[in-house]
């Protein structure tokens, strides 16, 4: 029989897209994600899992950082690409950016890329981090602060200048071990 982990199945995969929407209607709040972590073999991190329910043969994938084993690439089914063309891009937060992402026209903005930030990790309530984001915008109900520890700061100055010419500009999902906070193009993010 053939030992498949959980995150590769389309019950795992809806719930994490259903918290990827949250997450996206929800700027800057935490939507943790379902992991097995229930037997060695199946210990799938955040990461793999949120790609797992995005990702089809349909999409392309960069990913400049080799964060991604070769069993996951073949699993993915998604189509490899330079991050200057790819739907989507995954990048390790402490490395700085040094790409331009798709973003879109102003006929068809949907047609940008969404970056995918491994961060070291996410704040939970007042837990110390070493960035604290200042996010507003819609989705949210005056401020939302949102902490983080294992992102280059130049991720939001480049961010910045791929948003300031609203509707184009590229999503950021960051993830860390459990969970995931977006940042959507329509959000304005500040270091507070």
């Amino acid at each position: 029989m053939l030992n498949v982990a959980p995150i590769w199945l389309p019950q795992l995969q809806q719930q994490n897209y259903r918290a990827v929407l949250d997450a996206m209607s929800r700027p800057g709040r935490y939507q943790t994600l379902s992991i097995d972590r229930g037997d060695d073999d199946h210990n799938e991190p955040a990461l793999i899992a949120l790609l797992a329910s995005l990702l089809d043969q349909t999409v392309s994938l960069a990913d400049p950082d080799k964060l991604i084993s070769q069993e996951h690439m073949l699993l993915l089914q998604a189509q490899f690409d330079q991050p200057e063309q790819a739907d989507f891009i995954l990048c390790r937060g402490t490395e700085r950016p040094n790409f331009q992402p798709k973003l879109g026209t102003l006929p068809s903005p949907e047609h940008s890329a969404t970056i995918v930030i491994l961060l070291e990790k996410i704040a939970r309530s007042n837990e110390h981090c070493e960035l604290t984001l200042q996010i507003q915008g819609p989705g949210i109900d005056g401020i939302e602060l949102s902490g983080i520890t294992g992102l280059n700061e130049q991720w939001l100055s480049a961010r910045a200048q791929w948003v300031s010419n609203f509707p184009l500009g590229a999503d950021l999902i960051l993830v860390d071990d459990s969970g995931l906070v977006a940042l959507p193009r329509t959000s304005k993010v500040e270091i507070f």
